[in-house]
C-alpha cells in the first residue's frame, strides 16, 4: 500500500482521475484541494477572494460526484499550512534587480523564482516586464505563497511518508513547489497534462518528468510511432505537413487563415540569399528551469536577432525576414514590438497581422531560421535547411541544426550549400503531433464546450456546475472574472502597452 499525495486545483481533472486510480488499487490517498492560501493562480491572477471561495466549493461538488470525498484523505491546502509556515515565507527576503536574479530566487535549494516568473508571464504574456516596486510586489506575493506551501509539505511528509506525488504541469507557480519538493526528497511523481486532438481531451502525463522535457516527449514520439499500425502510420504523419501548408487543423489551431497564398513582402529579390526567420511566443518557455534556461543561446529573441543583423549589417549578398508569428497579434509589449525597432537595409520585418503567406515565404526562401516554431520541423519537412537557435524535441530527434553558441551560427548561415536535415523523425514527429496514442479519461467523464457569453466564446468543462448548470457555472465564472471583486491586487503590474525605445 503505498501513500499517494495528489493535489488538485480548478479544473485538473486528471489529477482526480488518477485519485480514483489509486484509491481503487487500495493506496492511501491523501487528496489537498487548493483554497484561499493559494492567493494568486491561473483562474484567480488577482486573488480575488469571492473566485477562490467559488472555485473552491465548484471544485468540492466534483470530488464529491467522483465520491473522493469520503474515500481520501481530503484536506484543504489551509488546513496542511501552519503559523510557522506563514512565518518563515514573510521572514524571506525577496529582492531581484532584473528578470534573472528573480529566475535565481530560490528557498532551500528549490527553484521557485522560475514558479513565479513563469506564473507572471503566462497571466500578463510580458516576458520583458519594468522592475517596478508594483512588480516586486507581485512576485512576491507568488513567492512567498510557492515557500508557504514547500514549509508544509516538508512537515507532511515527515509525519507520513509519501511514496508519490501528483501534481499538474509544474511550471506555474501553484505546482512549482510540488516539484521542486518530490525532486529534492527523491520521491516519486507525476506531471499531469492534456493533450486536445479533434476535440478530445486526452491525458499527456510525465512521470519523475514535466511536460517541457526534450528527452520525455522525444521518447513519447518514438514509443507512439513504434506501438502504431505500421500500414497507416507514415501517411498519417505526412499529412500533418500536408494539413499546415494547405491552411487545416492538424493539432492545433490554424495561425494561417487570414494569409494570402502567393503574397509576397515587395522588397523579395531572388539576386540575393533570402533568409526567412520564424519567431515564437517566449511566455511559454522563458521561465522553466534553469535546465531549461541552459538551451538558450540568447536571453530572449529580441538579443538573438539583434545580434544576427548586426553582425550582417554590411552584407549586400543577403536578406533576412522575420515573420513575426501570428499569435504575437495582440500583444502589447517590448518582447513584441521591439522587433519592428530592428531597422537595418538588409532585413523586413514582417508584422504578426500581415496576410503575407508563411508558407509561401518558406518555399521560396533558401535558408529558415527559427527559435520552438513548428514551422522549423515543416520546413525541414519540405526541404529547407533550417537553424535553430534554441532546443527543443527537435533537437532529440536530429532534424535541425542546432549552434551552441553564436561562432557556430554564421558558418552555418554563410554555407549556401547547406543540405536539409531528414530522416524518418520527421515522420514520426508529424504522427505524434497528429495522432498521438494516449488515454482518454474514463473515471472523470469530463468534457469542454463553448458558449457565447455576453458575447465572447467562453470554454467551460460540463462536470463543472452551479444550480445543477454548466452553463450557470458559465455565466456565473464570467461575471466574476469581469468584477474584480475583493482582489489583492488592482491589476496586473507592468501591462502597459510599450511605447518605443527607451
Amino acid at each position: 500500500m503505498k501513500n499517494v499525495l495528489i493535489y488538485s486545483v480548478c479544473e485538473d481533472f486528471n489529477s482526480l482521475e488518477y485519485a480514483i486510480e489509486n484509491v481503487e488499487a487500495g493506496n492511501n490517498v491523501y487528496l489537498i484541494e487548493c483554497d484561499k492560501k493559494q492567493e494568486n493562480c491561473q483562474h484567480n491572477r488577482l486573488g480575488s477572494r469571492l473566485t477562490c471561495a467559488y472555485c473552491y466549493h465548484s471544485m468540492c461538488g466534483v470530488i464529491k460526484r467522483c465520491g473522493l470525498r469520503n474515500k481520501t484523505h481530503f484536506m484543504r491546502l489551509s488546513d496542511i499550512i501552519e503559523p510557522e509556515d506563514e512565518k518563515t515565507a514573510e521572514e524571506v527576503k525577496v529582492d531581484f534587480n532584473n528578470v534573472q536574479e528573480l529566475k535565481n530566487l530560490t528557498h532551500k535549494g528549490a527553484q521557485l523564482g522560475y514558479g513565479a516568473f513563469s506564473s507572471y508571464c503566462t497571466f500578463s504574456r510580458n516576458v520583458m516586464p519594468e522592475i517596478t516596486e508594483e512588480f516586486k510586489k507581485y512576485i512576491r506575493s507568488l513567492f512567498k505563497t510557492e515557500v508557504m506551501i514547500y514549509e508544509a509539505l516538508e512537515r507532511l511528509n515527515k509525519k507520513i511518508g509519501f511514496d508519490l506525488i501528483i501534481f499538474h504541469n509544474g511550471r506555474f507557480s501553484q505546482f512549482k513547489p510540488f516539484l521542486e519538493f518530490a525532486r529534492l526528497h527523491g520521491i516519486n511523481y507525476i506531471a499531469t497534462e492534456v493533450a486536445i486532438r479533434d476535440g478530445r481531451w486526452l491525458r499527456n502525463d510525465f512521470y519523475n518528468d514535466v511536460p517541457h522535457s526534450i528527452k520525455a516527449i522525444a521518447q513519447k514520439v518514438k514509443k507512439n510511432w513504434d506501438e502504431a499500425d505500421p500500414k497507416k502510420r507514415e501517411a498519417i504523419g505526412r499529412s500533418f505537413y500536408e494539413r499546415r501548408k494547405k491552411g487545416l487543423a492538424a493539432g492545433d489551431k490554424v495561425f494561417v487563415k487570414d494569409q494570402h497564398i502567393g503574397e509576397m513582402p515587395e522588397e523579395w529579390s531572388d539576386d540575393v540569399e533570402n533568409i526567412s526567420i520564424f519567431n515564437s511566443s517566449e511566455d511559454e518557455f522563458c521561465a522553466v528551469s534553469k535546465e531549461y534556461d541552459s538551451y538558450l543561446m540568447f536571453p530572449n529573441q529580441f538579443v538573438a536577432l539583434k545580434t544576427i543583423f548586426d553582425h550582417y549589417k554590411d552584407d549586400k549578398t543577403k536578406h533576412f525576414y522575420v515573420r513575426i508569428h501570428p499569435n504575437l497579434k495582440n500583444v502589447p509589449f517590448k518582447s513584441h514590438l521591439a522587433l519592428h525597432e530592428l531597422k537595418y537595409d538588409n532585413v523586413t520585418i514582417i508584422p504578426a497581422d500581415s496576410t503575407i503567406s508563411s508558407y509561401t515565404l518558406l518555399d521560396n526562401s533558401d535558408k529558415i531560421i527559427i527559435f520552438g516554431s513548428t514551422m522549423g520541423v515543416e520546413a525541414a519537412y519540405w526541404g529547407k535547411p533550417v537553424i535553430a537557435l534554441s532546443k527543443y524535441v527537435y533537437y532529440e530527434l536530429d532534424l535541425l541544426y542546432h549552434p551552441n553558441t553564436p561562432d557556430e551560427i554564421w558558418p552555418l548561415i554563410d554555407n549556401k550549400n547547406l543540405p536539409a536535415k531528414t530522416n524518418d523523425n520527421l515522420i514520426k514527429y508529424g504522427y505524434w503531433l497528429l495522432h498521438p496514442d494516449l488515454p482518454e479519461p474514463t473515471k472523470v467523464p469530463y468534457k469542454y464546450v463553448t458558449d457565447k457569453v455576453l458575447g465572447h466564446p467562453l470554454m467551460r468543462p460540463t462536470i463543472m456546475k452551479v444550480f445543477g448548470s454548466y452553463k450557470a457555472h458559465i455565466i456565473f465564472k464570467r461575471l466574476l472574472d469581469k468584477a474584480h471583486i475583493f482582489t489583492e491586487f488592482d491589476n496586473l503590474p507592468c501591462t502597459e502597452s510599450y511605447k518605443g525605445k527607451e
